[in-house]
């Protein structure tokens, strides 16, 4: 009996790392929206700058958003969100540095703290069973 309560218990545990995890990476992308909303980058110099920091703002907001939404269970997106996490930090990291400001240091230092907890929380973070969800909703709730 001892077995089956701290099999369930650490099975709730990861569900719920897992969910604030995904949640906190949901709205680390769309933070990524704030400044290119509020004109941030309208300054710089050359056109090519301008397009490759909306690219890589792009990038990171939906590739941040789908890692979220693969590590809290959503089909489709389970066995790729290593990959998309991948490029959002790379895209991340690509707009912090272009713009060359020293308020962007906060940006990195989430980047990183990111990475931390996605990489090395791994067993928390491993993608969920083809029937495990982290939420749910309607018939399939359990």
């Amino acid at each position: 009996m001892r077995f089956a309560i701290g099999t369930v218990w650490r099975s709730r545990v990861r569900k719920v790392v897992r969910l604030f995890i995904g949640l906190g990476l949901i709205a680390h992308g769309l933070g990524h929206a704030v400044l290119p909303l509020r004109g941030a980058g309208v300054l710089e110099r050359y056109e090519v700058t301008r397009i490759i920091m909306t690219v890589a703002w792009s990038v990171a907001l939906v590739g941040f958003a789908a890692t979220g939404l693969g590590i809290l269970g959503v089909r489709g997106l389970r066995g790729i969100w290593p990959l998309l996490f991948g490029f959002s930090i790379l895209a991340s990291l690509v707009a912090i540095f272009g713009f060359r400001r020293g308020h962007w240091v906060a940006g990195a230092l989430i980047d990183a703290l990111a990475i931390i907890l996605v990489y090395g929380g791994a067993p928390e973070t491993a993608a969920p069973a083809a029937e495990e969800h982290v939420l749910s909703f309607g018939r399939n709730r359990r």
